[in-house]
């Protein structure tokens, strides 16, 4: 019985140009998304918390959070995966990704939103 591999990028790319540049695309649209994903939920929980309730209704932070994790997510993605994870299945790398950046902006967001209180 043959095992099913994993999809992994290098189980995804044969050496030829073109599918490598298709396969980088893919992954920068994958991380334009999840970033975006990333930085609008991680501000939005970090809002969450904030005394200042006039921020919550204000579309514009969670819009102008989601453009810069999308931008941030869209070129790192690429660069981490192809160098440091190649062999990690996509969907536990993209998951992990995700949830780290998603707390590591609460975590470092959540001190400036409780800053206020102290004024």
């Amino acid at each position: 019985m043959k095992r099913r591999s994993k999809l992994t990028v290098t189980n995804l790319v044969l050496r030829a140009p073109l599918r490598i540049v298709t396969i980088t695309f893919g992954l920068a649209c994958a991380g334009a998304l999840f970033g975006g994903l990333a930085g609008g939920i991680g501000l939005a929980i970090a809002l969450f918390f904030d005394p200042q309730s006039y921020r919550f209704g204000s579309f514009e932070y969670y819009e102008f959070a989601a453009w810069v994790g999308a931008l941030l997510g869209a070129l790192g993605a690429p660069a981490v995966i192809w160098v440091m994870l190649r062999r990690v299945p996509l969907g536990r790398l993209f998951t992990l990704l995700t949830l780290g950046t998603t707390v590591a902006l609460f975590r470092h967001l959540l001190p400036l939103a409780s800053a206020g209180e102290r004024r």
